[in-house]
């Protein structure tokens, strides 16, 4: 995995925004793990939220299951707590067990985030998704 990962580090971030995370969410930042990107990846998407933080998902797929996960992002510290623990959740697992993760349980993995960046939990399952559906579409030769 490649760790030329976006400007965005923990550093760049005011200690206001930091603070406001859950201790688990901040030792997740703190880690950033699998953040980076995967050369060749099977399966990725790059979209951009509302807040305008860009997220992105490379996976690596062997027989039906996610191998490894990378995530990168340009934005604050909620969108890498949730980028680095949707990762965390999805290697081992089969597309469709991925496929069904939700916000809430990206909030739950990271004991909640403020009221305030619940959208970054949004961006990065709809970000996921969307890499699952064009691998899935890619597989199938089916591009509608």
């Amino acid at each position: 995995m490649r760790k030329d990962h976006m400007d965005a580090t923990e550093s760049n971030f005011a200690l206001s925004e930091i603070e406001s995370l859950s201790e688990k969410a901040r030792q997740v930042v703190a880690q950033s793990k699998n953040r980076g990107s995967i050369p060749n990846p099977d399966a990725h998407a790059k979209i951009c939220g509302c807040c305008g933080d860009t997220m992105q998902i490379d996976l690596l797929l062997s027989e039906g299951k996610i191998r490894s996960a990378a995530f990168d992002t340009d934005g604050c510290a909620a969108s890498i707590a949730c980028g680095s623990v949707i990762t965390q959740l999805v290697i081992g697992q089969a597309l469709t067990v991925a496929s069904q993760i939700t916000p809430q349980d990206v909030i739950a993995a990271l004991d909640g985030l403020p009221q305030d960046h619940l959208h970054c939990a949004n961006l990065v399952v709809k970000t996921l998704q969307i890499a699952i559906t064009e691998y899935k579409e890619k597989k199938t030769g089916n591009n509608a």
